[in-house]
């Protein structure tokens, strides 16, 4: 009865539609089916009244069969309500349709793509290229001309619709490398959005800078250096207009967007304006400082050091150094409310300066870095000497090689003295620590090599001699613990003396090893006696070696008296 009623064979359609689309959703295709054909039957027995309708059973018919791998059959419905979409609307005004007909286009498009190619996207015909084919383009463009139609008609209230299927036609012929077809559609998206983002730009504007940015993307990719620019300027403006009414929300895609900017100028080969882009940027982030310091501080810290590594690396030098004073100015800044959390990265800020200093030929500015740089570590060191003593020992070892790589010999020998000093006070400020004699030793072996490379043999001989004293004072203390080592120092210092041309003092080591031996001798014979007989034959060396033969056959006829001993 409903069925022979023009005012309810709506009504029934809809419920029919609806109990199908039910049983679709629990998994039940079959009742699906059986319910959806029925609508079908209704539809075609009064087809000219109802031809919307038809469209739309035949399309969720199409989807029905498409969800339980029938495809070739829903490719069929589908086609078949695309013509009846067509014939619809030649005959009447597409009113409330229109955007439903324009999906049923897109959802074709998509079927005729899985029915030829399958779900793994084509790859075994051949390679991208031949994906869009002509009836898959020829669907998603008519969805577009539909869109763009019904939008001039109703333009507040679809343009969205419109923007979006534009959107999806972009990507889909993007996808495919048919970059002529994308950037025809590309700039049509923007003015959707450009129509739209008045209305309500807190809506529409992420839409619209995204179009921008895609648009940029594709000119930059494709060398049309020009309008990408356009579009990054023009992404800069919205987001200025949006920071205007919400600085926290937008201020950071504002800065993202300068960035880009920057860096799409640069490619343009104008780097002084790319340069201006990473100031406006960073003056942003000032901004947003001077409101909440503890919050953006570190964000304009890591800013700032991003932008000295990219001015640094484009020759801007001066930039470069003033970006990381900045840095180091925040950090100390900083510093002053918790010196344990935010002298630490100070310091390898400080570091970083230094090569920029140096490729500006500013060594003055590049040792006053360093300088810096150590001074933090003796500020922690102070604060906990047990923690930090060891870093700022490395500090000032890493200054003085750093310093004699770079000929600034007062301040390497300044640094070896300091390291020294430290070694030498350790055991004095606590007695739990006990400091390493060949720690102490090393330092003053490298302080005498430091003298040594910048021609200063005199004090690099001191140096060598207080590093046995070390040694000397120990085995003082204690014979038996510690006669050994002082024997081993003064052999290498002997050796490194008379490497060296300085012959007094290799004789006098010799002699010392000698004399150390005899009192070891002493009291064990067996145990030294070889070590005092090979003594011997090392300081008859060291006279040959310095044109004292007499001497040195004094010494060979001693080491043969020795045996002796045993």
């Amino acid at each position: 009865m409903l069925v022979n009623s023009v005012v309810y064979r709506p009504i029934l359609l809809d419920a029919l539609g609806r109990i199908a689309d039910a049983y679709q959703s629990f998994g039940n295709t079959e009742e699906a089916i059986k319910y959806a054909t029925e609508a079908l039957e209704i539809c075609r027995l009064y087809e000219q009244s109802l031809l919307p309708q038809l469209a739309e059973v035949l399309d969720r018919m199409a989807i029905i069969l498409h969800e339980v791998g029938r495809s070739k059959e829903a490719l069929q419905y589908h086609r078949e309500a695309v013509k009846t979409w067509r014939r619809f609307a030649t005959w009447h005004n597409f009113g409330e349709f229109a955007l439903r007909f324009a999906e049923t286009l897109d959802r074709i498009s998509l079927l005729v793509f899985y029915t030829q190619y399958g779900p793994t996207g084509g790859a075994h015909i051949g390679g991208l290229s031949k994906l869009l084919s002509d009836e898959i383009t020829e669907y998603r463009r008519e969805a577009r001309g539909v869109r763009r139609k019904f939008t001039t008609r109703h333009d507040d209230q679809h343009t969205y619709p419109l923007a979006r299927a534009l959107d999806k036609l972009t990507d889909h012929i993007s996808q495919h490398t048919d970059f002529a077809a994308a950037v025809k559609c590309r700039p049509e998206v923007v003015n959707c959005w450009k129509k739209l983002a008045p209305q309500d730009s807190r809506k529409y504007s992420p839409y619209l800078l995204r179009a921008l940015e895609e648009l940029a993307n594709w000119a930059s990719q494709n060398r049309l250096y020009t309008e990408a620019i356009d579009c990054r300027r023009e992404v800069v403006d919205i987001c200025q207009g949006l920071v205007a009414r919400d600085t926290t929300t937008y201020t950071e895609p504002l800065i993202l967007a300068l960035h880009e900017l920057a860096n799409t100028i640069y490619l343009h080969h104008d780097p002084r304006a790319a340069v201006k882009c990473c100031l406006d940027a960073v003056d942003y982030w000032r901004r947003l400082v001077a409101q909440d310091a503890a919050k953006y501080s570190l964000p304009l810290a890591r800013t700032l050091e991003e932008m000295s590594v990219w001015t640094s690396n484009r020759d801007f030098v001066t930039e470069a150094i003033d970006c990381r004073r900045e840095v180091v100015d925040i950090q100390q800044r900083l510093s002053t409310q918790d010196a344990n959390t935010a002298i630490d990265p100070v310091i390898p800020t400080l570091q970083r300066m230094v090569d920029p200093c140096l490729r500006h030929h500013d060594p003055a500015a590049a040792i006053k870095c360093r300088y810096e740089a150590v001074d933090c570590w003796r500020k922690l060191a102070a604060q906990d000497p047990g923690k930090h003593t060891p870093r700022l020992i490395q500090a000032l070892e890493e200054m003085a090689d750093w310093a004699s790589e770079n000929r600034l010999v007062t301040e390497a020998i300044d640094c070896r003295r300091e390291v020294i000093n430290i070694w030498q006070r350790l055991p004095g400020q606590d007695d739990n620590i006990f400091v390493e004699p060949i720690t102490i030793t090393l330092a003053f072996h490298m302080m005498a090599d430091t003298f040594l490379r910048h021609t200063n043999p005199a004090a690099a001989i001191k140096c060598r001699l207080e590093a046995v004293s070390c040694w000397r004072n120990l085995a003082a203390q204690d014979t038996n613990k510690y006669s050994l080592h002082l024997i081993r120092a003064l052999e290498q210092m002997a050796e490194w003396a008379s490497e060296h041309g300085f012959t007094t003092e290799a004789i006098d080591c010799r002699c010392e090893v000698y004399s150390t031996q005899r009192k070891l001798v002493a009291h064990d014979v067996n145990e030294h006696v070889e070590a005092l007989i090979l003594a011997l034959h090392h300081m008859a060396d060291t006279f040959i070696r310095h044109r004292d033969p007499a001497a040195a056959i004094k010494c060979r006829l001693e080491a043969v008296d020795s045996w002796h001993f045993r």
